[in-house]
C-alpha cells in the first residue's frame, strides 16, 4: 500500500530505540532490534528503499553476530535496497558492512555515525 503512495520505506536496525531518527514528512521507518527481527521483517515485507545498519546490537550481537551478519544475510537472500546507511560508531564493522553492501550492488552506501544532536538525514 505504501509503495503505491510513493512513500519511502526505511528499515532501521539498532538495539536502542532512542536512536530511531526523527521522521520527515512522507517517510515510514520500521524499527528492528536484532538479526532475527531484521530477517523476519525482510521476509515478510520485501526490500525497503533504505536500510540503516547499526553494527553492535547488544550483548553477544557484535561483529559477525551483529550488523555484519545482517548485511551478509541481506545480500545472500537478495534484499538489496537503493540506499544503505551505516550509522554505527564501530568504524571497523561499519566499513565492512558498507563494503558488503556496495560489492553486492547497492548504488548508494553512506557511512555516517548517528549523532543524537541532529536528526538523521536520510536522503541527502
Amino acid at each position: 500500500y505504501l509503495r503505491s503512495l510513493n512513500v519511502p520505506l526505511i528499515l532501521f536496525l539498532d538495539d536502542a530505540i532512542e536512536r530511531v531518527p526523527f521522521l520527515r514528512r512522507g517517510e515510514v521507518i520500521h524499527y528492528v532490534r536484532s538479526p532475527q527481527e531484521f530477517k523476519d521483517w525482510l521476509q515478510a515485507n520485501g526490500t525497503p528503499d533504505v536500510i540503516s545498519f547499526d553494527c553492535d546490537l547488544g550483548e553477544g550481537l557484535t561483529g559477525e553476530n551483529g550488523g555484519i551478519s545482517c548485511a551478509q544475510w541481506s545480500v545472500e537472500h537478495g534484499f538489496l535496497p537503493e540506499r544503505v546507511i551505516v550509522h554505527s560508531w564501530n568504524s571497523g564493522d561499519a566499513t565492512r558492512v558498507g563494503i558488503i553492501m556496495q560489492e553486492a550492488g547497492c548504488p548508494i552506501v553512506t557511512i555516517r555515525p548517528f549523532s543524537p544532536k541532529t536528526p538523521h538525514m536520510w536522503l541527502d
